[in-house]
């Protein structure tokens, strides 16, 4: 089972607890690979791409999906990621670093969000979204906000900016704090009568 077809999902960025509330309710194989997408910010598809020669350089080469131009780019990894994509590449004999499909990814990431109790829609796409959120909240860039935006554009193989500012947008649990802020200045202040 891939992304249903005509099903709008949500894309609310996933968020840090949920992210390891879900890796603890993952076989180790889905684990890692979740851990390379929240890492990474690269979609499924390209994961499930990945050969074990694709792991280098301490870092991994990947071929964007979406890009007609077939961008072909090295991400660097943390040490302990890169350690453990290395073991587990060479403890099967299949050349892909994760031999499965997409419907698989969905089913795992699916079942581990109903084990770990969470009530939202997660599919492999989310752990994009939380990537580009991270990355756009980070202050990676010195610059202003469309210096940012450009860097995160590239780190995610984004050939429209338009594309990568949507990971701008505050999330739903952003709106909702800032309306509590906001409201609760005037819930504590009692107000004169008129």
């Amino acid at each position: 089972m891939s992304r249903p077809l005509g099903k709008k999902t949500d894309t609310e960025p996933l968020v840090e607890w949920e992210y390891l509330l879900i890796l603890s309710h993952l076989a180790d194989h889905w684990r890692l690979c979740c851990e390379l997408l929240w890492e990474t910010g690269i979609r499924i598809g390209e994961a499930l791409a990945i050969k074990r020669e694709d792991l280098k350089d301490y870092g991994v080469w990947i071929t964007r999906e979406k890009r007609k131009d077939a961008l072909h780019e090295h991400l660097p990894l943390n040490a302990g990621l890169f350690a453990r994509l290395r073991v587990y590449a060479f403890s099967h004999k299949d050349p892909r670093l994760f031999p499965f499909d997409s419907s698989s990814a969905w089913w795992a990431i699916k079942k581990a969000v109903a084990a770990a109790g969470i009530h939202r829609d997660i599919h492999p796409h989310s752990f994009r979204h939380g990537f580009g959120r991270r990355a756009m909240k980070a202050n990676i860039s010195p610059g202003n906000a469309m210096d940012q935006a450009t860097v995160v554009q590239r780190m995610m193989g984004h050939k429209n900016i338009q594309s990568t500012l949507r990971y701008a947008q505050p999330s739903l649990a952003e709106i909702t704090d800032a309306w509590r802020t906001m409201n609760q200045e005037d819930l504590l202040t009692p107000q004169p009568a008129p």
